[in-house]
């Protein structure tokens, strides 16, 4: 369970929990993430072809996706999660990650960050 506040995340495994102090909602990520709400708005209007000259909405689901990693699973935390997804991959075990975000986090905007595209930092790949 991958638990968020305003200022500290907490994984919980059956090995224990590790928390740390993130960074909170940057100014990077609510860039990033209005950027990709522009293009999917874009993207609906032009009825799914892309403008060459602009960026994809999955390229910057991506850019908004890592700023999220980057702000909130700091390297203690990302060390952990990274130990427990190796761990399941070497059992052929499936991973089963939740999300909880404190109710101050979400009224100050993080319900609505792309969570689900939060990559893990070793490789890169949605945890969703």
């Amino acid at each position: 369970m991958l638990q968020i506040d305003q200022s500290h995340v907490a994984l919980r495994t059956d090995r224990g929990t590790t928390t740390a102090a993130h960074r909170g909602i940057t100014e990077g990520i609510r860039n990033a993430v209005a950027d990709l709400r522009r293009a999917r708005a874009r993207h609906m209007r032009t009825a799914g072809v892309d403008d060459d000259h602009q960026p994809s909405v999955t390229e910057l689901l991506k850019v908004a996706a890592e700023r999220l990693a980057e702000e909130f699973l700091p390297a203690q935390v990302n060390t952990v999660l990274s130990q427990a997804i190796t761990g399941a991959e070497s059992d052929g075990a499936a991973l089963r990650l939740g999300l909880l975000l404190s109710d101050d986090l979400a009224a100050a905007g993080g319900g609505q960050l792309p969570w689900e595209a939060l990559p893990e930092l070793r490789s890169s790949v949605p945890l969703a």
